[in-house]
């Protein structure tokens, strides 16, 4: 929570002479009792809307894309400067309020701490995250177990730019696998159930 705190971003985005960085301010959090259940929160910023209405709704140019794309590189670059990897990138996870390509990064439902206290941790693959993340977008690494990293959340950037950029063409489909050379695989349900095995 330290690395979204307002004065974490400011300093970074003073440091880096940005204007502004894509990762949502922290305003509180906590957990709380109800009905005998035990729920989390957390509090941020109220956004209104994500970048997947936006390529949806045909918003945005090929140049807007690669605005946003670099947007969402400077944010994964202070996550990764934390020691934290993203692992869930995706257009329905970037968040913008007035400006569509002001992204914010969101969803750190898969972050993982690769670093603690100087020290990587061990890669070696798990099969508890195998797949972990949106299938279309998964790394390699994902696919193999391997916990996320900085190089897994680069190959993802990659992949969703390749998806967005194939969405932006005039008449294009827009489907969650447009442009992506697996997308036939993925759009199938028998292969994708095998998938999830």
């Amino acid at each position: 929570m330290r690395a979204c705190s307002e004065n974490a971003i400011n300093s970074w985005k003073s440091s880096h002479s940005l204007k502004y960085l894509g990762i949502p301010r922290y305003i509180s959090s906590g957990s709380i009792n109800l009905n005998k259940t035990a729920l989390r929160f957390l509090v941020m910023d109220r956004f209104s809307g994500d970048f997947e209405s936006t390529l949806r709704n045909r918003e945005i140019s090929a140049s807007g894309i690669l605005e946003v794309s670099a947007n969402v590189l400077s944010a994964l670059e202070y996550m990764h400067s934390r020691d934290y990897a993203h692992a869930d990138i995706k257009a329905s996870n970037l968040l913008h309020l007035s400006s569509k390509q002001e992204v914010y990064l969101a969803d750190f439902g898969l972050v993982h701490l690769f670093r603690s206290k100087g020290v990587h941790t061990v890669e070696k693959p798990d099969p508890k995250f195998r797949h972990n993340g949106t299938i279309e977008f998964c790394s390699r690494d994902a696919h193999t177990g391997l916990p996320p990293s900085r190089r897994g959340d680069l190959e993802i950037l990659l992949f969703n730019l390749i998806h967005w950029l194939a969405r932006s063409h005039l008449n294009a489909p827009q489907l969650h696998s447009t442009g992506l050379p697996w997308g036939y695989l993925i759009s199938d349900p028998k292969l994708r159930a095998l998938i999830w095995r």
